[in-house]
Formats: C-alpha cells, structure tokens, sequence
C-alpha cells in the first residue's frame, strides 16, 4: 500500500511538476522572446533610420549646391544623429548594445558601416564647404563621384544589414513558433494563451513592417522625383533647341519679307507660337528644374489676370472661377513662374475636393504690419484661394504642408502638391495658411513682403526696326545643326560676320586662321566634349580682348554646374528673336 500510494501520487505530482515547469517554460520563453523581438525591431528601426537620414541628407547636399535653399543645421543634425544611432547599436554600455558574441554577424556589419557613415559625412560637408567657397561640387565633379559612390555603396550595406536583421527576426519567430508547439500538444490548457501572444506578435510584426515599407517608398519616391528633374532638364534643352531653330528660321524669312505680305503675317503667327511654347514649357518645369529664385518686382493682380484664362481650363465648367482684386494693391518681388505654379496647384486641390461643382475666390489685399503672421514682414500683400468646398479636419489640417501627406487614393497624387507650394512660398520671402471658412470650404493664404520698389511699365507693343550695319565678327559654337545653321541666317542678316563651329575642338581650329580674328564668341553651354565654359576660358586665354555670350536651353541648375551664371549679362535663354539676340550682341560687345 505505501508502495501503491507513493505511486499513485507521484504520478499527479510528475505531471503537476511537469505542468508547472511547461506553464515556467512558457511564461519565460515569451519574457525572452518579447525582449529579443523588442529589440531586434529597434535595431531595424534604428538601421532604417539612418539609412532614411542618409538618403535625406544626400538629397539635401544635392539640393544645396544646385542652389537650393536648405536648412544646414538640419543637414549637420542628420550627420550627427545617423553616427549617434550607429554607435548606439555598438557601444557596449548602451541598452541597445549588439552583442558580439551572441549576434557576431550584426556586429560585424555594423563595425563596416560604421566608417562609412563617418566617411559620408565628411564628404558632406566637404561638399557645403567646397559649395559655399566657389569650388566645383557639382554633378560630375570629384567630389560628387566620390560622395555618389560612398552613399551608394553605404545605401547597399544597409540594405543587406536590414535583410539580416529581418531575417533573425523570422527564425527568432519560428523558434517560437515551435516551442509553442510542443508545449501545446504536452498541454491544451494553454492553447488560449498561446494564441493571444501569437496574434499580439504577428500583429507587432506587421505594424513594423509596414513602417519600414513606407520609410522605403517615400525614400524611392523622393529619388524619382530627382530623376524626374534631371530628365526635364534634359528635354527643355533638347525641345527649345528645336524651338529656337524653327523660330529663328521663321525670323530670317520675315526680315527678307516685306511687311505687307501674307507670308510675313504666316512669320509672325508661328514665332508667337514658338514664343507661347516656351513659355509653357518653363511654366510646367518649375517644379522639377529645382531653380534658383529669379525675384521681379510685380502686381499680383497681374499675376492673377495672367492666369485667368489657364485656370478656367483646368479647374473645369462644373467650377465657377471668381476673381476680387484690391485696387492699387502694393508691388511684392518674387519669382512669378514659381508662384504662378504655387496658385496653380492650390486651383486644383481645390477642383479636386469638389467633384461635384462648386465656387473658387481668388483674392488679393494689402496687409499691414499690425496685421502680418510675421513680426519681421512688414507690410505685406495677401493673395487668397477660397473654395465651397468641404474644408478640412483638424487632423489633416496639421499635416497637409508634410511631404507625402495625400488624402487622395493610392496611385491618384504623390502628396507633393501642397509641400511644393509650401517650399516655393519660403523661398520667396512669404507665408502661406491654411484654414477652414466659417461658411464652409478650405482657404489658403500666401502672403509676401511688400517691395519698395516701383512696378515697372509694360515694355511696348510692336515691332522696332532692326539695325542691320553691324560688322563685328562672331565665332558661333552650336552642336545642334539645324539651329546652327539658322543662327548663322540670323546672325548674317543681322549684319554679322560670321563663322559657325559644331563643337570647341573645331572652333579652335578655326581660331588658327590668322586672317580672320574674332570680336565675339557666341556658344552653347552644354556640349559633347568640351563644355561653353571651357571653351570660352581657352578663347579668352589665347585673345583676353574677345567677348564672350552664352545661349542654352537648359534649366538654370543645369548651365549653373557648367560654371555660367545664368544672371549674369552674358547668358541668352533659347529660344531668342533675332532682336534679343541682336540686343544681348550689342551689350556683351559694349561691355569694357
């Protein structure tokens, strides 16, 4: 009996001990699952992290020494805090330590990468630094190759440190998938238990996850956009070379026609067509050009007016446009094709948020100082875009000048429309508000410094006769034949004489012909080979008495990395008249 007793309760009391132990066994495996997801997840959060503040950074540096404007103390803060957060995952009193003896490969990954954040900062700053004292940063230089091929290459190390990581995080949660197993097959009491921590996992897993997917989206949305740029730069030199090639011909047809004929009329006709084609192509460029701010002193009633016609079109019939402009508003300077883009896409949120019809105001008043958001302002003037729309809530109020913010379906907006408004408003000087209409509706406010500076008056309509005795002698520089060819018509009918070459190498060579000097260097920027600067630095060296004028059709940071200012006197935008032409000639060669 003893014997049968002992026996009897030793059994429950094994399976009491087992049960106890499975249930200890359980609980402890979940305490050290949870602390190694937990920080395995920050981990992934901090190598996503630096990997989005690189990518920022890099941008950033891009934007600066292209001329934009960019917050440095920004640019110097994510250089400090992708180190901080590196050397947070190896600094072995950190809570967030990587063990080199637990997770050896982590730990060498990261001491790889360590250097190579510290390299791409430096370069960083050597580029502000090499910016801010007139060195060559820009695209192409020795400086950007090396910058280009640390990011990448760090961008491809992080890229690998993430999938590691990802992928400890999955056999971590296999592992404890199967423990779960063999402690639910031993013990169904706790199959409840097991589930609810399953689900809370998975459902962590998830949210993480789907995190780091939208910090890669945004940072592959923001290298689209950059390519975009590049490649609307590319196209703007390429469409106003054909631009300036048919309005030049069409110029030299109708100096040799007399005023009163028809063909002359058909002349005109397509040279104001060329004219409006160019215009329209650095209206829907300045987004992507990435420009410096070209400021003129400007009514926005004109600006307003200007864009009456275009915004009826795009806002659509079902919207009713309403213009209330104060009279004898003050003059503001600001760059007009970049608020003109600013008002444009403020018209079409607006459209956008009434599909069904409604009413949109634009109105402009003066503000006084008393009156202005910004102490340091002044007086200022207010340009209003209202609409009957149905306005928005608190929450999206707050983000909606975030980039990538969009209450619109996925694939219908980027979230780029109103952060660029935003920006070019900034870059301007000015303010922009949103808020909701006490009568229902959205409204934006941009408000700009007053200028002290007078409007200047509309130049005159009409055409004025062309002097045609000049006999200066011109070396013109094109690559593009067609618009070399009419050029050199233009230039001849204009009096010129000319010399036309289709790359540096072949104009220098043409300068060795020692009876025939040249007074003027008429060039191209950007070329195969040698670029419109070299070439005019080897001119001027071989005759210092030669003058020099630049033409392109590319976007301003485009001809500003080829080391042409394109404010300076002597740059002309493609396409030109002949009377531009003529002018800028005239007052490159009156230049001491």
């Amino acid at each position: 009996m003893p014997v049968l007793s002992s026996q009897r309760f030793r059994t429950p009391a094994l399976l009491l001990g087992l049960g106890a132990v499975s249930v200890f066994l359980l609980f402890l495996n979940d305490s050290i699952r949870e602390r190694v997801f937990v920080r395995d997840v920050e981990v992934a959060q901090r190598v996503a992290e630096v990997g989005t503040r690189l990518a920022t950074l890099h941008l950033w540096v891009e934007e600066y020494v292209t001329g934009d404007t960019v917050d440095l103390d920004e640019v110097r803060e994510h250089e400090r805090r992708s180190l901080e957060l590196v050397d947070s995952l190896l600094d072995a009193d950190s809570p967030m330590a990587v063990d080199p003896a637990g997770e050896p490969e982590t730990h060498r990954m990261l001491t790889l990468i360590r250097p190579q954040v510290e390299r791409f900062g430096q370069l960083s700053a050597d580029r502000l630094r090499g910016f801010d004292a007139g060195e060559d940063v820009g695209v192409g230089s020795a400086v950007d190759v090396a910058f280009d091929r640390v990011f990448y290459g760090l961008a491809d190390d992080l890229e690998v440190l993430n999938r590691h990581v990802t992928g400890q995080l999955r056999a971590a949660h296999d592992q404890s998938r199967l423990l779960f197993r063999v402690i639910l097959v031993a013990w169904a009491s706790i199959i409840a238990f097991a589930v609810v921590a399953i689900w809370t996992r998975e459902n962590r897993r998830r949210v993480v996850e789907e995190a780091l997917l939208r910090s890669e989206a945004q940072l592959r949305q923001a290298q689209k956009m950059e390519a975009i740029g590049s490649l609307a730069g590319g196209l703007a030199h390429d469409i106003n070379n054909y631009l300036a090639a048919i309005r030049a011909q069409c110029e030299v047809v109708h100096m040799r026609t007399d005023p009163g004929e028809a063909l002359a009329g058909k002349m005109e006709t397509v040279m104001v067509t060329c004219d409006r084609a160019s215009a329209l192509l650095q209206r829907l460029l300045a987004f992507s050009r990435g420009q410096p701010v070209s400021p003129e002193v400007i009514s926005l009633n004109r600006v307003v007016r200007g864009l009456e016609e275009m915004a009826g079109r795009l806002i659509g019939e079902h919207v009713t446009l309403e213009l209330d402009l104060q009279r004898s508003l003050w003059p503001v300077e600001i760059d007009v094709s970049q608020v003109e883009q600013s008002v444009l896409n403020l018209l079409v949120n607006a459209r956008d948020a009434m599909p069904t019809g409604g009413g949109i105001t634009l109105k402009t008043r003066n503000v006084k100082a008393a009156d202005s958001p910004l102490e340091s302002m002044g007086d200022g003037v207010c340009l209003q875009v209202s609409d009957t729309g149905p306005g928005m809530s608190e929450e999206v109020r707050e983000k909606i000048f975030e980039p990538f913010f969009t209450t619109k379906g996925k694939g219908n907006n980027s979230g780029l429309g109103l952060a660029t408004v935003y920006a070019i408003v900034g870059q301007n000087g000015g303010h922009i508000t949103a808020a909701n209409r006490k009568e229902g509706g959205a409204v934006f406010e941009l408000i700009f410094a007053r200028s002290l500076r007078s409007v200047p008056a509309t130049e005159p309509s009409g055409e004025v006769a062309i002097e045609v005795h000049r006999t200066q002698r011109i070396l013109l520089v094109e690559d593009n034949e067609e618009l070399r060819s009419s050029t050199e018509e233009m230039l001849s009918e204009l009096g010129f004489r000319v010399r036309s070459a289709a790359g540096g190498v072949e104009a220098l060579e043409l300068l060795e012909d020692d009876d025939w000097s040249v007074d003027l260097l008429l060039t191209d920027v950007v070329m195969p080979g040698m670029n419109g600067s070299e070439l005019a630095e080897e001119v001027i060296r071989r005759d210092p008495g030669v003058h020099v004028l630049y033409a392109s059709g590319h976007t301003d940071n485009v001809v500003l990395s080829h080391g042409v200012d394109g404010e300076a006197i002597n740059f002309l935008a493609k396409p030109y008249s002949a009377r531009q032409l003529a002018q800028a000639i005239d007052k490159v060669l009156a230049t001491p």
